[in-house]
């Protein structure tokens, strides 16, 4: 233990303070002291340097004390020259603040989760313009303790992403908690509401009189002026008020249902997360100087780092230079990641619209932006003409890629300051920076950094006639005239409201007439058209009245679907109500009221009148008369008129000559319309009609003439006359046909003078009477009996096809076979026909229609009818015909042929006769000639066979054609076969190594290399995967490895997989590696490690990880935590929370356990670590200060010897154990905790300064010096 002993001199009238070390600011140098002054590079007296990059760090030289760096003087060009500071040993530790300008900032503590108690601080300046720099005073303090800050209540509530949205000069209620890893008590909560406005207490209020977006924050000060480490950022969004738009017209009507729409249009709010940086930079030449411009980023979460290069989505610089090979621009991250936008080259190629006159006047500066997204660096770029003094090529304006990618960014905080640096590296050219800005992607930037209100409702009192408010819409039917005014509310999304006033003018009522109701008489399809034109007078005389009628009320009031003033109803609709709108031009305004029509049934139920009708070349006349006494039952209460049109009958006009009734002449299909009125009501009557008919004879034919063989030597024949009868009647069924001797019998159609059908009669004429019974009428054609020898006909040879189904049917020409049958030529009037059955052939009917194209009816074998003889004649020849259908070879569709393809391109190589078994299914291979074609009509034709069919190729073709040839029939059959290529399975190669940790220490484990399968094959199912010691057996899938498989080669081992899809048999192989990886080896003494403890008993509180070093001993930087069980570090779970402030060690169990892990490997293992406590040597709480004489020479320069082993009792005195203690003193603190350069004479200490502090160290000699 060290305690200071200060040393007064009684002689001395004054005070003297011992003289701080100075530090300047130097690149590269940790310094370990607890007091200081601390300068930037150019000491208390110099200004800094430009162009500087330095890195410095301050650690503290007693145990458990953190760096305090209080600044007592700033001066920084602003923007330009930045110092950083880290909460840690390097700029790799979590960035404390970013200090620029002259504003002097907190007093800055290394934080207490900064177990190293050091801060670092990293200095940029520019190449131009430099400042006095700062002064700040280093010490160290007690490290403060963690307070974590956070808003526990808000109201308004957060919404679900966490922002408080409000309305203008609404009171916002917000209330703050923080927890503490010490005493919290008296700690003050002081509020940064960004509006200019600061409130102090847990629980505040505070109201914003402008819309945007606040970031609130509050500062948690402990009693030991310690701070939070962090901030809350509490997004306070505050709604604009709206631009309100209202469709109310300035004049409604009265009665009449006005819907107003609101609407409400809110102004986007936006705030900007990196603002562009304005204003000029001047780059003059330089030689190797360097120019910086920064821009401080504070949206986003404290811990936000980049993940992606593309986060950063753009930088834009508005510049000029006159040489684009002078400079290099790069881009500075936070924590000090650089991209190079621009690395020189491109000669005297201008960036901008450059002035290159040799003046310092800007020139005009453009726009280039750099982006991942770009085709190609600047250099790269295309030129254009630029600038002036002289006029060059500039560099065409527009986005570029950064030389180095923004991937170097990645891990780099978001938040804090970006720097812009041009390096000018040669000299005579300078250039401006107008401004710049950095753009970062979308999906990182706060979502609370842009909002727009919503309108959600509105809200109207139910007065002055508002009869409904639905959604953003209101309707006003108002019942008194005059002004009416309506006070609307509109909310939005924020619940925030908005009331505007607004007011129209109620036009009077429009005053009608009770309508009228219309009747009317229906037409025998029961309707009546109505026309409503009177209706308008009945209601008004009013000029200004439109009319318009309507089926619905709803159609009247919306003026949609009018109907026409003329309207056509039927009895079955009954009263039909119909509205009329008077709508007034001048007004605008209207009124709909209604009225009814109904039509009535006034029709007569008259008599069926039939047609009346005479025969072509019959008088023409008809007795219309003969219906007068019929058609209304001979009422003589009813008049009976005769009219040509319906019109006319309906008119009452034009009624037919009551003279003419009785010999009327008429127009064949002519109507006659028969009215029957009342006479007493002309709306009472009833119409009718019929036809009268002028039928035309049946149609006349020349006859063809009919044959008939002679009955030997009688010159009589027999006439089959039915023949006859089909072609007489036109194949009408209407038509009757009969046979007579004679003309004049064949007239008068008596049915004793007809011939009979099978008439015996010698070569003459006959005549023919065709009758139609329906209307009576007939004519008379004559018809020429020929007798005539009967004809011969040949029987020839089978005709033979093949039947390309099987099935014994197949398509016969028999045309050929008409001259071989009848004779060639055929003989005149002969005709040759064939029937399926002799029975048809006799009769000479169901001809085959279509001899060219004949399908036997019968399978295989059939017999047919050939009839050679006489047309309408029994006199024939008939013989049979046979018709034979052979079989083609009985062949099987083969299955497809498949095929392996190695590179999954679709294309592979196929034996065609593999598949020549299956095709002939059991057939002799002797009797059949198999061939290959590319197409089936080559097939067909038995041409362009495939002369390589062992070994084809489906690149051209998927389908084959087989052609299959019977030698002895010479019947062949034509099949299809298709070629399949089966895909390999697609598998990665190699796979990832599978590795397992070494537990034996012998390169050797046991792995599961079944569990990889699912690995190996992804998504892909049906796959066998099969591992194997050598490629050749994975091809051969022979000497498969069993899982669980032991390694047998020592330490990395090749496996060879082989993954067969079952379904098809295709395989592929790749390989995988299997890695037996070491477990960590930490160097654990035998021996306790010495805990120094303040008490007797306690080990108290340990920094177990001040051991790590020892532990790893130089090794591997392992990950090691500490557990208090072996279970648990076995498991990894309950870490010790704060290794580094560990106080539960026992002393009945003085140990823990340690895990370490390979974090590239995962491979860990786990030690004990004993400890035993060693009690600390005590110091009086205080020492009493050693007060002497000035008796040495000169008695007032306040040095001489003093005793100051005069304090050793006193500190032996309070030692609790037993032990041989040393007490030795020191001129400093450190030489103290060091143990080194002690005062070597302390019973006769020369003081050098008037006081002096001297400090006490005790120790026990038998513990390790560490124990003091």
């Amino acid at each position: 233990m060290i305690k200071r002993l200060l040393l007064f001199f009684t002689m001395l009238l004054f005070w003297q303070n011992n003289y701080a070390q100075s530090f300047n600011m130097a690149d590269g140098v940790t310094i370990e002291t607890c007091s200081g002054v601390f300068y930037d590079s150019g000491g208390p007296t110099g200004d800094y340097q430009n162009a500087v990059q330095q890195i410095m760090t301050f650690c503290p030289d007693f145990p458990e004390s953190a760096i305090q760096v209080a600044f007592l003087d700033l001066d920084l060009q602003n923007g330009n020259d930045i110092l950083f500071v880290y909460d840690g040993p390097d700029i790799n530790s979590p960035l404390l603040t970013t200090i620029t300008g002259t504003e002097i900032p907190l007093a800055q503590v290394a934080s207490g989760s900064n177990t190293s108690g050091c801060l670092t601080f990293r200095f940029i300046s520019d190449a131009q313009i430099t400042g006095r720099g700062w002064v700040a005073e280093v010490e160290c303090v007690t490290p403060c303790q963690v307070i974590m800050a956070y808003l526990d209540y808000s109201s308004p509530s957060r919404d679900a992403d966490g922002i408080i949205k409000a309305c203008i000069g609404q009171e916002i209620t917000l209330g703050a908690q923080a927890t503490f890893s010490g005493n919290g008590a008296g700690s003050v909560y002081t509020w940064d509401f960004e509006n200019g406005e600061t409130a102090t207490g847990q629980n505040v209020t505070v109201s914003y009189d402008t819309p945007g977006i606040y970031r609130v924050n509050v500062l948690v000060t402990d009693t030991f002026d310690c701070r939070n480490n962090n901030i809350i950022n509490q997004v306070i969004q505050i709604s604009p008020e709206p631009t309100v738009y209202i469709d109310l017209p300035p004049e409604i009507c009265f009665g009449v249902d006005t819907v107003v729409t609101v609407e409400a249009e809110y102004e986007r709010i936006t705030r900007e997360c990196a603002p562009p940086v304005t204003g000029t930079t001047f780059l003059p030449d330089g030689n190797n100087n360097i120019y910086s411009t920064s821009i401080t980023i504070d949206c986003f979460e404290n811990d936000e780092i980049i993940t992606e290069g593309n986060q950063v989505a753009k930088v834009c610089i508005n510049m000029e230079h006159s040489h684009s090979n002078d400079i290099t621009i790069r881009l500075i991250s936070p924590n000090g990641e650089i991209v190079r936008l621009h690395n020189r080259g491109g000669g005297g190629t201008y960036i901008g619209q450059a002035n290159r006159d040799g003046t310092l006047e800007p020139g005009i500066g453009e726009t280039y932006c750099f982006t991942m997204d770009a085709a190609t660096i600047l250099i790269n770029g295309q030129t254009m003409p630029g600038g002036f003094n002289p006029p060059g090529n500039m560099w065409v304006p527009g986005d570029y890629k950064p030389v180095d990618s923004y991937n170097n960014f990645i891990g780099s905080p978001v938040n804090g300051v970006w720097t812009l640096q041009v390096h000018d590296q040669l000299a005579i050219d300078n250039g401006y920076i107008f401004g710049w800005s950095i753009e970062f992607s979308e999906d990182i930037l706060p979502a609370s950094f842009n909002f727009k209100p919503e309108l959600e409702s509105i809200s109207v009192p139910l007065t002055n006639g508002v009869v409904d408010v639905t959604g953003n819409q209101f309707t006003i039917n108002p019942e008194v005239a005059g002004e009416l005014c309506y006070d609307v509310t509109i909310i939005n999304d924020f619940g925030c409201e908005y009331t505007q006033t607004i007011c129209t003018n109620v036009d009077p009522q429009i005053v009608l007439n009770q309508p009228r109701s219309f009747e009317g008489c229906a037409d025998e399809n029961g309707d009546f058209t109505f026309d409503f034109t009177p209706l308008y007078s009945d209601l008004s005389d009013n000029q200004f009245l439109v009319f318009s009628i309507y089926e619905t009320e709803a159609n009247a009031n919306e003026a949609i679907n009018a109907l026409a003033t003329t309207q056509t109803q039927n009895i079955t609709d009954g009263i039909v109500t119909y509205w009329v709108r008077a709508y007034n031009v001048n007004s605008g305004c209207f009124r709909v009221v209604s009225f009814t029509a109904q039509a009535f049934d006034c029709l007569l139920n008259l008599v069926y009148l039939p047609d009346l009708s005479i025969c072509q070349g019959q008088l023409n006349s008809f007795n219309l008369a003969q219906y007068t006494p019929v058609v209304y039952f001979n009422d003589l209460d009813h008049t009976v008129a005769y009219y040509n049109t319906e019109a006319n009958a309906i008119a009452q006009t034009d009624p037919i000559d009551a003279n003419l009734l009785a010999n009327y002449v008429g127009t064949n299909n002519e109507t006659i319309w028969v009215r029957v009125t009342n006479n007493f009501n002309s709306d009472v009557f009833g119409i009718t009609s019929f036809k009268i008919f002028i039928y035309s004879a049946p149609e006349f034919y020349d006859l063809e003439p009919i044959y008939g063989c002679e009955i030997p030597g009688t010159g009589l024949a027999n006439f089959n006359l039915s023949f006859v009868q089909n072609e007489a009647s036109g194949s009408s069924p209407n038509i009757e046909v009969s046979f007579y001797p004679t003309f004049a019998e064949a007239e008068i159609g008596d049915v004793a003078n007809r011939l009979p059908l099978n008439y015996t009669g010698f070569q003459g004429t006959i005549f023919v009477r065709a009758y139609n019974p329906n209307t009576g009428c007939f004519t008379i054609m004559s018809l020429l009996t020929n007798v005539v020898d009967a004809p011969g006909a040949n029987q020839i040879a089978p005709l033979e096809i093949c039947s390309f189904n099987n099935d014994g049917y197949g398509i016969f020409n028999l045309i050929p076979t008409t001259v071989m049958i009848a004779g060639n030529p055929i003989p005149p009037g002969v005709q040759v026909s064939y029937h399926e059955t002799l029975a048809d052939a006799n009769n000479n009917v169901n001809k085959i229609p279509n001899i060219g194209v004949y399908q036997n009816i019968v399978p295989n074998i059939q017999t047919i009818y050939v009839r050679v003889g006489y047309q309408n004649s029994t006199c024939s020849a008939i013989v049979p015909l046979e018709l034979i259908v052979k079989s083609t070879p009985i062949i099987t569709t083969p299955t497809p042929l498949t095929a392996c393809d190695s590179n999954n391109d679709g294309v592979a190589d196929f034996d065609l006769t593999s598949k020549i078994n299956e095709i002939l299914n059991g057939l002799d291979p002797l009797r059949y000639i198999v061939t290959f074609y590319t197409n089936e009509d080559n097939a067909n034709a038995g041409t362009n066979e495939i002369t390589n069919p062992g070994s084809f190729s489906n690149l051209t073709s998927n389908v084959v054609f087989v052609r299959v040839q019977d030698n002895t029939a010479g019947c062949y059959k034509v099949t299809r076969l298709v070629l399949v290529t089966n895909p390999t399975p697609v598998i990665v190669n190699p796979i990832a190594t599978y590795s397992l940790c070494d537990d034996n220490f012998d390169g050797f484990q046991v792995f599961d290399i079944a569990s990889k399968i699912p690995l190996i094959t992804g998504t892909q199912t049906g796959l066998q995967v099969t591992f194997h010691y050598t490629l050749a057996d994975a091809n051969s899938g022979s000497n498969p490895l069993a899982s669980p498989y032991q390694n047998v080669v020592q330490n990395v081992q090749t496996l060879f997989i082989r993954v067969q899809r079952l379904s098809t048999g295709c395989f592929t192989t790749t390989t995988m590696d299997i890695r037996v990886s070491p477990v960590p080896v930490l160097n654990v003494p035998v021996t306790p490690f010495d805990i120094c403890s303040d008490t007797d008993s306690s080990f108290g509180t340990v920094n177990l990880t001040s051991f790590n070093v020892q532990l790893l001993n130089g090794g591997p930087a392992h990950e090691l935590k500490y557990f208090e069980t072996q279970a648990n570090a076995q498991n990894n779970v309950l870490p010790i929370l704060n290794p580094q402030s560990y106080n539960n060690l026992q002393a009945s169990n003085p140990s823990v356990w340690v895990r370490a892990t390979n974090e590239v490997t995962g491979c860990f293992s786990v030690y004990k670590i004993n400890f035993r406590i060693l009690v600390s040597p005590k110091m009086p709480v205080t020492l009493p200060n050693i007060i002497t004489c000035d008796v040495q020479d000169d008695l007032f320069d306040g040095i001489t010897p003093i005793d100051l082993t005069q304090q050793t009792p006193l500190i032996l005195a309070v030692q609790t154990i037993p032990g041989n203690y040393e007490v030795r003193y020191f001129t400093s603190l450190v030489l103290a905790n060091v143990g080194t350069n002690w005062i070597a004479n302390p019973q006769a200490y020369m003081n050098t300064t008037n006081p002096q502090t001297i400090w006490a160290r005790v120790q026990n000699t038998a513990h390790p010096t560490t124990c003091f």
